[in-house]
């Protein structure tokens, strides 16, 4: 049964606990984290500290993005969190959120992976690949309009 979650003043149902032993990029000593559905769109989740609920993240699939998207992990990462292959992990990307929303921006670099049968995640830098830190959600000419289908 999920449990309760207060994530800015409201309580928010979650499934339970993931350790980030190496923490967030930038964020090291935060270890434990929560995902928790975005009430307000169906292709966003928050991660948001279990010891710190002042630090969350908005998150996305990467592929609602960039359907194309793929990454290589290596082989110590995958099993660092208990997993065989890439694809048996969630793999999400943060989403930088400004005041004006028009200017959301996604960072494709540095995805955030999570084992959900063990409850294990961490975020790897890739190094291969040209994906940005920056990719703007709501593009000219993007005829999917990602923000739009929020």
């Amino acid at each position: 049964m999920p449990a309760t979650f207060d994530l800015k003043g409201r309580k928010k149902q979650h499934k339970g606990v993931i350790d980030f032993p190496q923490g967030l990029i930038g964020f090291s000593s935060v270890k434990r984290f929560v995902l928790i559905d975005d009430p307000s769109s169906k292709r966003f989740v928050w991660l948001a500290g279990v010891d710190r609920p002042e630090l969350s993240f908005l998150l996305i699939d990467p592929k609602a993005v960039v359907p194309d998207y793929e990454i290589e992990a290596g082989k110590r990462d995958l099993e660092f969190i208990g997993l065989d292959s890439i694809h048996d992990a969630r793999i999400y990307v943060i989403v930088t959120l400004p005041r004006n929303a028009t200017e959301a921006t996604a960072n494709l670099k540095s995805p955030v992976l999570i084992n959900t049968k063990t409850g294990r995640g961490m975020q790897i830098a890739l190094e291969q690949g040209c994906y940005p830190t920056q990719l703007s959600l709501l593009r000219e000419g993007d005829p999917a309009k990602t923000l739009s289908k929020v």
